[in-house]
């Protein structure tokens, strides 16, 4: 089993907050939809492709992959190829102005120096998570999670939802009205949602569970009766939803090849956290609070850094 170098990058963002450089889109363009953890579905690349060119010197995929790890997880929902041309733009403006300040000597300033030590230190974290994932989530790791998974399974209440996300509750109103008098569902959904994910599909969100999405959403969805729809917009953190239950079904055992990458992951920040909670349990390492004196919420921060404080 091979654990790409994507899937790492994703679990270190995630679970170390190691990477934050947002990415200025157009409105509507951040809106994803209510699931908590779902992941861009993408071809298969190579990490090696040149996908530019600066002054002669190759721009790789690999960078892409980096960059496109360090957006907030709304806009890593957006389709790669919607993306692709603005990453790949702003490697190039990257690298151009990087070049420029080399020639102009900025390297040789404090403040820079420092900023690179910060670098080179995020790196080496990175590289070393990277390695320890590597040996430690393996085929054979996973297998074994995979077949506690189906001795636990227990069969739960799936639903066949679509929904309309708009920004805010009028537009949502109007969206029901529209359905009461007779409009299509899928082609509102297409005119009018915000999620990109799911806004050329119709607003389909295919089967769920509930622990699948945020709770306002489930809380509604999974009251609704199949063929129905929501006649008051429904709020989350995302915006106001307008939801359909097209189907429903109960959940069966997910076969090894579908789970596996879920599992993995999920495996992958068990080591990170179990590995930072050695580390600190084999150094001296004090705590101050904003005055400088000796902090008080030492209990609190190590109960954080425990396997369920980033569950969901």
């Amino acid at each position: 089993m091979h654990i790409s170098l994507k899937k790492i990058l994703g679990v270190l963002a995630c679970s170390t907050s190691l990477l934050t450089a947002p990415l200025c889109f157009a409105e509507g363009e951040e809106k994803a939809a209510p699931e908590k953890q779902s992941e861009n579905t993408q071809a298969k690349i190579s990490l090696e492709t040149v996908i530019a060119k600066v002054n002669g010197k190759p721009v790789k995929m690999v960078e892409l992959v980096q960059l496109l790890q360090e957006l907030p997880p709304q806009l890593q929902q957006v389709p790669l190829e919607k993306i692709f041309p603005r990453l790949r733009n702003q490697l190039v403006d990257s690298r151009l102005i990087a070049e420029i300040a080399r020639k102009q000597k900025l390297g040789d300033s404090d403040a820079v120096k420092q900023a690179i030590a910060k670098a080179t230190d995020r790196a080496l974290i990175q590289a070393y998570m990277m390695k320890t994932i590597k040996e430690r989530v393996t085929e054979a790791v996973v297998k074994a999670s995979y077949e506690q998974y189906v001795k636990e399974f227990k069969s739960e209440k799936e639903i066949h939802a679509y929904h309309i996300l708009v920004k805010d509750e009028e537009a949502a109103k109007k969206i029901i009205q529209d359905l009461k008098k007779g409009s299509d569902f899928a082609t509102l959904a297409k005119e009018h949602s915000t999620d990109p994910t799911t806004a050329k599909d119709g607003g389909d969100l295919g089967f769920f569970g509930r622990s699948d999405m945020v709770s306002a959403f489930s809380d509604v969805a999974f009251n609704l009766k199949t063929g129905s729809y929501t006649e008051t917009p429904v709020k989350t953190e995302f915006g106001y939803h307008v939801i359909l239950v097209k189907d429903s079904r109960d959940s069966k055992v997910e076969p090894f090849e579908k789970k596996q990458d879920e599992l993995a992951n999920t495996i992958s920040q068990e080591v990170i956290l179990k590995t930072v909670e050695s580390l600190r349990s084999g150094a001296k390492v004090e705590l101050f609070d904003e005055k400088g004196q000796p902090a008080q919420d030492d209990v609190e921060i190590k109960k954080e850094a425990g396997p369920r404080a980033n569950k969901g």
